[in-house]
């Protein structure tokens, strides 16, 4: 086999759970259906980075109560000193 009978035969089978042998036979379907999944995986991407972004900020504030529960606890302790 050439390296791009290998290549096509390589994409065909990530694509065979996607196409009917009917449209294995027309390369212009392949390119189409190739197109539709390329699209969908961007989707998905972009889906993932907008959950990471919403995890950082969930994250960034977690840390900000935090770090003011700890102000807060240092205070408190520092008031229940000065009035024993």
């Amino acid at each position: 086999q050439t390296i791009a009978a290998r290549e096509m035969d390589q994409s065909l089978r990530v694509l065979e759970p996607y196409l009917t042998m009917a449209q294995l036979t027309s390369h212009s379907n392949v390119a189409a259906i190739k197109d539709a999944r390329i699209a969908e995986l961007q989707k998905e991407v972009k889906k993932l980075e907008e959950e990471r972004e919403k995890e950082k900020k969930m994250k960034n504030s977690l840390s900000e109560v935090f770090d003011i529960g700890v102000f807060v606890s240092e205070r408190l302790e520092i008031i229940s000193e000065c009035m024993s």
